[in-house]
C-alpha cells in the first residue's frame, strides 16, 4: 500500500537510501533487492526511479516556493509615472505594436504634453 503523503515518502527514502548504501558497499545483492522490493511497495513509485533516487543524495522535497525574488523579467524603467505616460501614449496612437510606436513618440508626447494628457 503506497503512502500518501509525498513529505512522508520522502522522509522513508532518507531512511532507505542509508540501508541502501550499506548494503550497495558490501555488495550485498539479496539485501538491495529487498530494498527496493520495500519501497516500490511502500511509496508506490517505479522502481528504476527509486534507484535513481537511492544513489544519489536526496534534496529536501519543496513544500512550496523558496526564492523570493519574482521570476520573470525585470523592469527597465522601475517609475510607474513612466509606466502611465507610455500606456497613455500607447492608447492615443490606437494601441499600435511597439516598433510602430518607437519612431511616432517623439511627434506624439509634445502633442499630449500640449493637450494635458501627460
Amino acid at each position: 500500500m503506497a503512502m500518501t503523503n509525498i513529505n512522508s515518502r520522502y522522509e522513508y527514502l532518507r531512511e532507505a537510501q542509508v540501508l541502501y548504501w550499506r548494503a550497495k558497499k558490501r555488495r550485498n545483492r539479496r539485501k538491495l533487492t529487498a530494498i527496493l522490493d520495500d519501497a516500490v511497495e511502500i511509496t508506490g513509485f517505479n522502481r528504476k526511479y527509486l534507484i535513481t533516487k537511492l544513489r544519489k543524495r536526496l534534496k529536501p522535497y519543496p513544500t512550496g516556493r523558496t526564492r523570493s525574488d519574482p521570476r520573470g523579467r525585470k523592469d527597465i524603467y522601475g517609475s510607474t509615472e513612466f509606466h502611465d505616460a507610455l500606456l497613455t501614449c500607447w492608447r492615443a496612437a490606437n494601441e499600435i505594436c511597439a516598433e510602430r510606436l518607437q519612431p511616432y513618440l517623439p511627434e506624439l508626447v509634445p502633442k499630449l504634453a500640449l493637450c494635458g494628457e501627460l
